[in-house]
């Protein structure tokens, strides 16, 4: 189950990988001209924009723990956006840069290569669950069985037992 919280939060996670790309380069560029006190401020509220979505939907709306893991990354998600979307509104003031029209065109692209993203994550997520077909949880386990009984043979200096050994116990 472990593992699978984790490859739901890569899933998720995966989303934000666009807008945090574009994040970086606008940041530079706010930080370039010297604007900190508004790039601090963009940060913040999109911050707390991504905490109340995360108190809404776990405190109020009382979703269950995976849901809850969903909603703190996707809330972090929907923040790098609405920031990306303001750091952008806030350069165009002072550089002729993101003409209206171009904006337009790249906001729907961006959209667009997010859901890629996140498709090819659930892809590779399934596809693990395909090459691994016991499960990750179980192969995990596996491993830590192994790494037991190999600490455990270091310890008492005995030859180290086969893989077959280590999950026979």
């Amino acid at each position: 189950q472990v593992a699978a919280l984790g490859g739901i939060s890569t899933i998720c996670y995966c989303f934000v990988l666009p807008a945090a790309a574009i994040e970086s380069v606008l940041m530079q560029g706010s930080f370039a001209e010297r604007k900190t006190v508004a790039v601090t401020a963009i940060g913040l509220s999109t911050s707390f924009i991504s905490v109340i979505i995360s108190y809404v939907f776990i405190v109020h709306i009382g979703v269950s723990p995976k849901g809850a893991l969903m909603t703190v990354a996707l809330g972090f998600v929907i923040a790098k956006f609405l920031k990306s979307i303001m750091l952008i509104i806030n350069l165009r003031r002072s550089t002729p840069i993101f003409p209206a029209k171009d904006l337009f065109i790249f906001l729907p692209k961006l959209i667009v290569l997010t859901a890629l993203v996140g498709i090819c994550a659930f892809g590779a997520s399934r596809l693990c669950e395909k090459v691994v077909p016991d499960g990750l949880a179980k192969t995990m386990k596996v491993v830590q069985l192994q790494a037991e009984s190999h600490a455990e043979a270091v310890v008492e200096e005995k030859p180290l037992p086969t893989a077959e050994e280590a999950t026979a116990t």
